[in-house]
Formats: C-alpha cells, sequence, structure tokens
C-alpha cells in the first residue's frame, strides 16, 4: 500500500520516529483481526458504545507501531509507537483508501440500493471469476468504514473491483464515491430499509445514486419507476433489464417450480434460456441484475450458464452446534478468505474453554498472489490463536505445514471423503470443531457426520443480533455506565453459557444470574466476568466463595448467616438489594440502622453497589410510581454510604428503565428481555434485533375428508377437504397446548399457516389446504423475525418472557453470527 511517510504526508502530519520507509499493507479498525501487526495501522474509533484508544496498550504488545487518534499525550505513554493525531479519524481512513484507490486503473463495479446489495456482489463474483482476477467487500463490509478497508484490499494482480456501498442517513454517499470511483453502477432496488435516515423515498434515491456520479455505464430495473426516472438525470449510458417494459434484456416468460426457474431472455435482439436454481422474486431480481452486467461485460450466454449451474448459496453466518462426543462444531463450510477465516477464529477464541481446539481448513480458491505467500499470511492468523490439531484438505493447503507453530498437530488429505473416513474411525471428543472451506470440498457433509443428532425442532440465536442490541442500549448510555445483562433462566432460555461468552467478550462489566449454580455453570466454561447472583441460599456461601461469585444481599437474617460462615481471614463483595416498593427481596427503612451497624464494624463485607427494582417501568401511568421509587433509593444509599462512608455504585434500571428513565442511569443499569431483542415497552419503536427464532419442519403430510378429526378428544374437524401437515414440536418443547385448535398460525413459505386440534407433547398439526409447494422436510417458523413471538405470547395470554423460558432443553439450540 504505502510507506508510512508517504501516509504522513497525506494526513499532512508530522513523523515523531525515524521508521518513516516502513511499509503499511493494512488498515486495521478492530483491534483482534491483525493478520500482519507490523504492516498495519490501527484507526482508533470512538463510538458511543466503545472506544478504540483503550486497546492501543493490547496492540503495541502485539507489536502494531502505528497509530491514526483522537487524544493527544499518547506518545508520551508509548514512546515506541508513531501516533498520527487527527480531529476525525474515519476522514483519515477514507483519505487514505482513496489515495490506495487512485493507484489502480481498473475498471469498478459500485452496487447500491435497499435490498440485494450482498447478495448481488457475491453472485457477481462468481458469475465473473473466471474471466477476470477480481476483488471485492468480504461480506457486507459496505458502510462508511466497511468501504475503505475493502478498498485497500486491491492489488496489481486485479483486473476487475466490485464494491458494495450503504448508507444510512444523507450526505454519506459522497465519500463512498471518491474512494469507490466506479466506472459501472448497479442500483438493484428501493424500499424502506434504513428509511429513518431520510425523509422520503426520493431523497433516499438522490442520497444512492450520488455513487453513480462520474459512472460510464448505470444497470438498473426499468420496473422500478422512480430509480429509472432518478437515474434518467445522470449522463452515463443506461442498460436496463424488465419484465414489463421495453429494456436492454427482456423478459419474456418464466416457468417456476419450488426450487428452480427457466427464464426465456431477449438480448440484444437474440432469445435464449437460462435456468437458474432460485424461484423466489428477490432472488430472480438478484440474478437479473447479474447477468445484464454480465453480458455487458462481454460474458457468452453458455459461460453465463456453466456459472448459475455452479452459483452457491450464499451464507452470510457462522454457526456454532453441538456435535458428537461432547463437541462443539462451528460451521463456515460456506467460503474462504482471509477477512471471513479471521472472524471464524475469533468466534472461535470466545467460544474455547476447557477444550482441544481443532481447525478444518481447505484449499483457499481464487487467491489474487503468489500461493505460498498466500499460506504464509493464513499461517500468521492461525498461530496467534491456541490451535491443537489442523486438518487440510486440498492441494495447496500443505503449505501451511512449513509456517504453522510446531506445537500444533497437522494433517493434510487430497479430498474431503478421506478426511471423512480417518474422524469416522478417529472420533474428537471433546473438541472445539472450526469447519471452514470453500464450497467446492463440501465441508457440510462432514458437518452432517459430526453435527449430534438431536430432536429437530430447532432454537436459533443470533449472536449478532444480541450484539447489536447491547451496542443499542450503550448508545444511549452515558460512556461511563456500567452495564450489567441478565443471563439467568438459561439466557432467558438462549443458552447461558454461549450468551455469556460474547458478552464477556464484548467486556461488559457485569453478568447477572438467579441462582448459584448457574454462576458455577459460567465459571466453568471458563467466564471470568464478574457476577452478581440474585437468590443466594445460605448453604451456597461456600460455593460463593470458591467461585468468585458476589451475592445479592437482601435481609438482615441472611446478612448473619454470611457473618457466621465467614472465617476470620475471608472477605467478599457483596450487593444490598432494597425493597424500594415492589415487596419482593430487599432491605426497607426500618433495617437500614441495624444494616450500618453490621457492616461498620465488619471489614469482611465489601458493599459493591447498592440497588433496587423498579415494579413498574413499563407502564406510563404508574410513574408517579417509578419516580418514588427512585427517590426512596437515593435516600437509602444516602444513609448508607455516609455513615458507612464509602462509595459502592448504585443501580435502579432494567431494559424499560434504560429506555424511559435516563435521568436514573446512576452508575450501572441492568439489561434483560432487551438485550433478547424484545420491546420492553408496548408500540416502542426502537433498533432492537430479535435474537431467537424457533423452527420445526414437516414430518408428513395427509389429506383428509370432510368430516374427518384430527388429534387427541378429535377437537380438529375438517370442515372441508383439507391438507395438513404433522410438524415435529408439541408442548414438551415449549409450544403449549393453549396455541391448539387455530388459536396460533406458523410460518410456512412466507405464509400462515393455522393448527389444527389439540397440541400433542411432540407434535402438531397445521392446516395447510391455502399454501402451495409445501413438501415434507419444509421449513415452519414458530416465531422469528417474520413472525414476532409476541404474537405467540398473546395467544398464550403471558408474556415473551415464558415463551423464551418454556422452550425444551431437548429442543437443539444452534448459535450463529452474522
Amino acid at each position: 500500500m504505502f510507506k508510512v511517510k508517504y501516509i504522513a504526508q497525506l494526513l499532512d502530519l508530522p513523523l515523531n520516529h525515524e521508521a518513516g520507509a516502513d511499509q503499511i499493507d493494512y488498515l486495521l479498525y478492530d483491534s483482534r483481526q491483525i493478520i500482519n501487526a507490523k504492516r498495519s495501522i490501527f484507526f482508533a474509533f470512538k463510538t458511543q458504545s466503545n472506544n478504540g484508544h483503550k486497546y492501543i496498550g493490547e496492540l503495541i504488545e502485539k507489536g502494531v507501531r502505528y497509530f491514526v487518534v483522537l487524544e493527544t499525550g499518547l506518545d508520551k505513554k508509548h514512546p515506541q509507537a508513531q501516533f498520527f493525531v487527527v480531529d476525525n479519524v474515519k476522514d483519515a481512513l477514507q483519505k487514505i483508501a482513496g489515495a490506495h484507490r487512485k493507484k489502480f486503473d481498473i475498471p469498478v463495479i459500485g452496487i447500491t440500493g435497499s435490498n440485494g446489495k450482498t447478495i448481488v456482489k457475491e453472485w457477481l463474483s462468481q458469475i465473473l471469476s473466471k474471466k477476470f482476477s477480481l476483488v471485492s467487500n468480504p461480506k457486507s463490509f459496505n458502510s462508511q468504514i466497511g468501504v475503505p478497508i475493502s478498498i485497500s484490499k486491491i492489488n496489481s494482480g486485479h483486473e476487475l473491483g466490485i464494491f458494495e456501498a450503504g448508507i444510512s442517513t444523507v450526505d454519506e454517499m459522497e465519500n463512498l464515491e471518491k474512494i469507490i470511483k466506479p466506472s459501472i453502477g448497479i442500483f438493484t432496488n428501493i424500499g424502506s430499509a434504513h428509511a429513518a435516515g431520510f425523509e422520503s423515498i426520493t431523497e433516499k434515491i438522490q442520497q444512492k445514486i450520488k455513487l453513480f456520479q462520474n459512472c460510464d455505464t448505470l444497470i438498473y430495473c426499468e420496473d422500478h419507476t422512480e430509480i429509472s426516472s432518478a437515474l434518467n438525470e445522470l449522463h452515463a449510458k443506461k442498460i436496463s433489464w424488465s419484465k414489463e417494459k421495453e429494456a436492454d434484456l427482456k423478459i419474456i416468460s418464466e416457468k417456476r417450480n419450488e426450487s428452480k426457474t427457466v427464464l426465456q431472455l431477449c438480448y440484444k435482439n437474440e432469445i435464449f434460456t437460462l435456468n437458474i436454481a432460485v424461484a423466489d422474486e428477490a432472488s430472480i431480481e438478484n440474478l437479473m441484475h447479474c447477468i445484464l452486467t454480465a453480458l455487458h461485460l462481454g460474458l457468452d450466454k453458455k459461460s453465463i450458464q456453466e456459472q448459475l449451474h455452479q452459483l452457491e448459496k450464499i451464507e452470510m453466518r457462522l454457526e456454532l452446534v453441538e456435535g458428537e462426543n461432547n463437541c462443539l462444531l462451528i460451521n463456515d463450510s460456506y467460503n474462504a478468505d482471509l477477512e471471513s477465516l479471521i472472524a471464524a477464529m475469533q468466534f472461535m477464541a470466545v467460544q474455547q474453554k476447557h477444550r482441544q481446539s481443532v481447525v478444518i481448513l481447505s484449499d483457499f480458491l481464487q487467491i489474487q498472489e503468489e500461493t505460498t505467500t498466500f499460506y504464509k499470511k493464513v499461517a500468521d492468523i492461525i498461530n496467534r490463536f491456541e490451535v491443537n490439531i489442523i486438518y487440510g484438505v486440498g492441494e495447496d493447503i500443505i503449505l501451511l505445514d512449513q509456517y504453522i507453530n510446531k506445537n500444533s498437530k497437522r494433517y493434510f488429505y487430497k479430498e474431503t471423503a478421506e478426511l471423512k473416513k480417518h474422524l469416522a474411525k478417529n472420533k474428537l471428543i471433546s473438541a472445539l470443531v472450526l469447519l471452514k472451506g470453500a464450497r467446492k470440498y463440501k465441508f457440510e457433509t462432514m458437518v452432517n457426520q459430526m453435527v449430534k443428532k438431536q430432536h429437530q425442532a430447532v432454537l436459533e440465536i443470533n449472536l449478532s443480533a444480541a450484539n447489536h442490541n447491547l451496542d443499542y442500549f450503550k448508545s444511549l448510555l452515558k460512556q461511563e455506565t456500567k452495564i450489567l445483562c441478565m443471563v439467568k433462566a438459561s439466557g432467558y432460555g438462549s443458552g447461558g453459557v454461549e450468551m455469556a461468552r460474547m458478552l464477556s467478550n464484548k467486556k461488559v462489566d457485569y453478568l447477572g444470574v438467579a441462582y448459584i449454580d448457574e454462576g458455577i455453570n459460567l465459571r466453568e466454561a471458563g467466564i471470568s466476568t464478574a457476577i452478581l447472583v440474585l437468590n443466594v441460599d445460605p448453604n451456597g456461601f461456600k460455593k460463593m466463595i470458591d467461585y468468585d461469585l458476589e451475592p445479592e444481599i437482601y435481609s438482615l437474617n441472611q446478612l448473619k448467616k454470611l457473618q457466621a460462615f465467614l472465617s476470620t481471614e475471608q472477605s467478599i463483595g457483596i450487593h444490598l438489594k432494597l425493597d424500594t416498593g415492589m415487596h419482593r427481596l430487599g432491605f426497607e427503612a426500618q433495617d437500614i440502622t441495624e444494616l450500618n451497624k453490621i457492616l461498620k464494624s465488619d471489614k469482611r463485607l465489601k458493599v459493591i453497589s447498592i440497588f433496587s427494582h423498579l415494579a413498574a417501568s413499563e407502564v406510563e401511568n404508574e410513574d408517579a410510581f417509578s419516580h418514588q421509587q427512585a427517590v426512596v433509593l437515593e435516600s437509602l444509599f444516602k444513609q448508607i454510604s455516609e455513615e458507612l462512608q464509602i462509595k459502592p455504585f448504585k443501580h435502579l434500571l432494567n431494559s424499560a428503565g434504560i429506555l424511559r428513565f435516563p435521568q436514573y442511569q446512576y452508575e450501572m443499569v441492568r439489561l434483560g428481555i432487551g438485550l433478547y431483542g424484545i420491546e420492553p415497552i408496548n408500540n416502542a419503536k426502537t433498533a432492537l434485533l430479535p435474537v431467537m427464532k424457533l423452527k420445526a419442519n414437516i414430518s408428513q403430510i395427509k389429506e383428509l375428508k370432510a368430516g374427518d378429526t384430527i388429534g387427541y378428544g378429535r377437537s380438529g374437524i375438517a370442515n372441508s377437504d383439507k391438507s395438513i401437515a404433522i410438524i415435529n414440536i408439541g408442548y414438551a418443547d415449549g409450544l403449549l397446548r393453549k396455541a391448539g385448535n387455530g388459536n396460533y398460525s406458523v410460518l410456512i413459505n412466507g405464509q400462515l399457516a393455522p393448527t389444527i386440534g389439540n397440541i400433542c407433547m411432540d407434535m402438531s398439526m397445521i392446516d395447510i389446504s391455502k399454501i402451495s409447494n409445501v413438501e415434507e422436510g419444509d421449513e415452519v417458523i414458530i416465531f422469528g423475525e417474520s413472525l414476532p413471538v409476541r404474537h405467540l405470547s398473546k395467544v398464550l395470554d403471558t408474556i415473551p418472557y415464558e415463551v423464551f423460558t418454556n422452550i425444551s432443553n431437548r429442543v437443539k439450540r444452534v448459535y450463529y453470527q452474522e
């Protein structure tokens, strides 16, 4: 990329070191994503939820020496490093990336729109990869930070760039256009996504087309009238496709079944047919943009069809599933590149506690540099993590052997089938296994071989969504406010350990559990974050000490029992729970005098925090009561802290409280159901994402005659000829009986199917008479993003908390990160 001296010139800043000749090849914004420390420059971003400056010491220890920062004086604390102090870190990153882009005179495709950007980019890259040596954004790296990082990957071996650009508000696209400098533009479509940042759809389109202001060619769908009209204002050559209007590429006809479509197309007065392995409208639209772009770039119809036959499903997530023999499997058997390898290894590091770690890699395809150099980079990434065993599959992967740390065992195979045979005979036990490979190697067959065979109902937990929700709540808090995240009741049904690992990796201040056993489970899983236990039985005091857990103390009787248990040498941090009006657990006003007397005389008891719980934080009509609770807490807190001359932190707010009472943030808040994507206030409009999706499959389909009955008690009656499906989930899994007999509808192929008859223990019946193209094995959504859990909780006359915690342990949990 650049010498350090040139970067200093770009930023118009002085060099404090003599290392101006050092080469910088990597723009780093995440302290965990180091490929080559000596050739990296770190950009220390400050956001509402994080501060990159706090990782500088850690990065210097790892060998990074160059930093773009906002804070002054860091050179005195770290004299061995070079700091470029700027007013805006993002602007500096974009300036350096823009300068790098100017070095390469290659055609670049810029993609924007509301939906489909990443899919179009990935599919187009697959289709064009045989003709061009190309570079593109990793996954959906399309933001103000992601685009410059992506552009920095261009090197002299590339013949074509494909970059997507996303914006969330006005005046962002000009910056991305200066960096990408596309010669060809693709506008996918327009919709309501991120609409909050724009006054109207028209304004949204006008902002997005700024990416194309210097393009030679524009590619779009003529049927999107607003897009077509806006693009006509630009001087570039217009190339369009359409179903309904005259266009350069016209869909004459399409024949679909459930999994594929036959398209009859006309391009330049020539009619031809293409078979595509998708049948939904959105995928067809995405592929039409790809097909038209490929035709424009000179690919013939035969080559395009060959590439369409090999088109890979785009998976944008890492999955964590339970394997046989107490193994955990991280399934990333969809792609192989350096950026996604770093993400997968980081995900693995979060989960790696008390298990041997195993990495299974295939050859990396479409490498744009010398092969040995590339695999040395792969080895450098792996060597930063503790990997016990490495399995390689392919012709080139053996190049890792000379660079991998000697304490890692390694085995290499030419074909996936050979490794599968080896693993069938030499089964892994209590291992954390990452499977990462190009789709050509069909690693998904290894996943199927190694996964634990369980009940087929699945609860999917989106760790990226939980991460997003945490950041959302952080954005509402002062930077100094601590966060305690509740992971009690097995993480509200999601799985306490896995959620706790993610939160620990995000460096939350505290985790909260209900009982000692839950805290012990986290400690035994390697979680080191401070843990508050809410319900502490005196019989568990020893374990509290042994496992470094911090108890909630809520009564004089409980406190005295703790005193009696402690030896003269022991001490323990405690959290005092005050009853300010909920009348559950907690000290009351009349207890404070004796409480102070005990605490003042016993130095073994260290008060870490004093807190209470709002009884009706989500109920607007009870706001006066909530305010009164805060007044009581502050009064009692003052009595205790002044008498004892201590400065513990106080906390009162839960998820709803964070949203509604920011004045009571105090020193810490407790984040519960909001973390899991449930709006804590009815009709609230926040940026929360659902974390859990419960789904099942169709076991059998039956055709019934009018008058036939369904299920126990014959309560389900076919009032006409019907098609019903039996799905593999019942009340023992958490779909309770009250949801039966048409009271609730599940989702199949995007359509609602009502229950019919009583819910059984292990299965349920649904009416699919009005839904076409349903087959045995099809997925059924019980709740998720497209069918919010509140629909089910309303039918069950309960709240989402109870729905989540009712999901049986026999339902397989699958964790994934997008």
